[in-house]
């Protein structure tokens, strides 16, 4: 021991030198929380049938980069509500499934790239989870109308493959029903499928079991539109076009319909000189601030705008706010003409196309 070592007193840290509550005035007093317990995930079956929605879905291949001849492009809904699920790891099974096919057969795809690519098939993939109303276990495909028998053959051997295989889990025997409410007759094949295969003709448009916007948005998908009909009295709307806007810059020129940036944070329109800065943190939208649809001439333009003029071969969802209850109201009678559309698909405040 050494005689006289002192070591000095340790000075106290700051955190410890600051005086109880200072500067937290701007800290709000603390409030015991009303804490819930988690909500219970609700305990699949272990025997489901995989369900498929067909989906009329654009008149025009041309707009989704398919190639060859035009044809109309079916959407393909698809879930399996069952654990083990079939659709988990999807890509990377499937991807399993072509190589091993590929090794006996080199002119079978490699890979499911290769596969959607050579039948005209486009996987639809989020870059995040499913947040409601989309479903996790849920997924989607887009094709041509001409290639949606070989779907259902493909999915048809691929599941059956994997339920064989046990990959990824001890799946029970496979069956798929599919759930057709295109305006199209598929002639089914006459050899068996190896899964048991049910098809039901469901009425168009039908949003249950599987509603064409129950999947993430078509990224790759080159024009959609959104259009909001605000009603303002028993003959009136305010419209308003979101969406890919820019790709009909010239015919909403030519249609007179006028656009503008807003806010995204309150929705406050741009005055006209606001810089770039500011326009790239905003959404541009077109509008019509009033159209009265009792006039046949403005009814007549509305419509022909959706249906042909503006988004021929385009899907165009609606969304109705404020709704006029009176059945023979010009507005309410719009509503349903507008229905009628080929190329339209409604949706409520709840659900929209993700990609904007």
């Amino acid at each position: 021991m050494v005689l006289g070592f002192t070591v000095d007193k340790a000075e106290p840290s700051k955190r410890a030198q600051r005086k109880s509550g200072a500067n937290d005035d701007s800290v709000p007093d603390f409030k015991l929380p009303n804490l819930q317990p988690p909500a219970k995930k609700t305990k699949l079956p272990a025997d489901a049938p995989v369900q498929i929605g067909l989906h009329n879905f654009s008149d025009d291949s041309s707009l989704f980069g398919f190639k060859g001849r035009i044809e109309p492009v079916i959407a393909a809904i698809y879930e399996h509500a069952a654990y083990p699920c079939l659709t988990y790891k999807e890509s990377e099974t499937t991807d399993i499934f072509c190589e091993e096919r590929h090794r006996g057969d080199p002119d079978f795809p490699e890979t499911a790239k290769d596969m959607d690519h050579r039948t005209d098939m486009k996987q639809v993939m989020s870059s995040q989870g499913a947040e409601p109303p989309l479903v996790p276990y849920r997924r989607g495909k887009y094709m041509k109308l001409s290639k949606v028998l070989c779907f259902i053959d493909f999915m048809d051997t691929f599941w059956n493959w994997r339920q064989e295989k046990a990959l990824d889990g001890d799946f029970p025997p496979v069956t798929i029903q599919v759930h057709d409410s295109t305006t199209f007759n598929f002639q089914t094949r006459k050899k068996p499928y190896e899964s048991t295969v049910e098809w039901t003709k469901t009425k168009t448009r039908e949003a249950l079991p599987f509603h064409v916007l129950s999947i993430p948005s078509v990224t790759w998908m080159k024009k959609y539109v959104e259009i909001v009909f605000e009603t303002i009295n028993r003959t009136e709307f305010h419209v308003r076009f979101h969406g890919d806007t820019w790709s009909f810059r010239t015919l909403f020129a030519s249609h007179k319909i006028h656009g503008r940036f807003e806010s995204k944070k309150d929705g406050e329109p741009l005055p006209e000189d606001a810089s770039s800065a500011d326009t790239r943190d905003a959404n541009y939208v077109r509008l019509i601030k009033s159209i009265d649809v009792e006039s046949d001439a403005h009814r007549t333009f509305l419509l022909e705008a959706i249906r042909t003029t503006l988004f021929k071969g385009t899907l165009v969802t609606i969304e109705w706010q404020g709704d006029y209850t009176e059945e023979d109201a010009p507005t309410s009678i719009f509503k349903e003409q507008l229905k009628l559309l080929p190329n339209v698909v409604e949706v409520n405040s709840e659900i929209s196309l993700a990609s904007k």
